[in-house]
C-alpha cells in the first residue's frame, strides 16, 4: 500500500467540532498508517460536510467512538478534501463506513440509515441497550393501557 502525502487536516463543520470529543479527524497519510501500523482495529467514517445526515451520523459515531477507545481506533474523512483515496478504497455512497484490520477492510456499509442502525446494534449488543431502545414505539404505546 502506498502512503499518500495529505498534510491537510480534515474540516468539521464549525457547529459540530466543538461536540465531536472522541472521533479522531483523520488526513489521508493519518488513516493509512493507522491501518497499515495500527495494532487495533480502525473504524472510519468517510463522509461530506455538505450533507445533514452526515452531520446526524457524525455525532453518532462519536458516541460511540467515546466506548470504544480502548478497542479500536474511530476516525473520520471529509472525502471531498480526500477524493482519489476514497475511490481507491472503493466509496461510492455517502456516508460510508469502513472496518479495517489487519490492514485489510473487514465490514463496509453506505448509507446513513444503514450506519445508524449498525451503531445502534453495537450500543444495544454490546454496551446494553441505548436511550432510544428503551422509549416505547408508537407501536408499542398502542397496546399498551393507560391507567390514572
Amino acid at each position: 500500500m502506498n502512503r499518500l502525502p495529505y498534510s491537510t487536516p480534515v474540516s468539521v463543520p464549525s457547529g459540530l467540532r466543538s461536540k465531536m470529543q472522541h472521533t479522531q479527524s483523520l488526513t489521508g497519510s493519518e488513516l493509512l498508517d493507522a491501518v497499515v501500523d495500527g495494532d487495533r482495529p480502525v473504524v472510519v467514517l468517510f463522509w461530506t460536510s455538505g450533507q445533514q445526515n452526515d452531520r446526524r451520523t457524525l455525532q453518532s459515531i462519536d458516541a460511540l467512538a467515546g466506548r470504544l477507545q480502548q478497542h479500536a481506533i474511530v476516525g473520520r474523512l471529509d472525502v471531498s478534501e480526500h477524493e482519489s483515496l476514497a475511490a481507491r478504497i472503493g466509496i461510492r455512497d455517502l456516508p460510508a463506513l469502513v472496518v479495517f484490520r489487519e490492514e485489510e477492510p473487514v465490514h463496509a456499509l453506505a448509507g446513513a440509515g444503514k450506519i445508524q442502525a449498525f451503531v445502534d446494534r453495537i450500543q444495544r449488543e454490546v454496551f446494553g441497550q441505548s436511550a432510544a431502545a428503551t422509549e416505547p414505539t408508537a407501536e408499542g404505546r398502542r397496546g399498551q393501557k393507560r391507567t390514572a
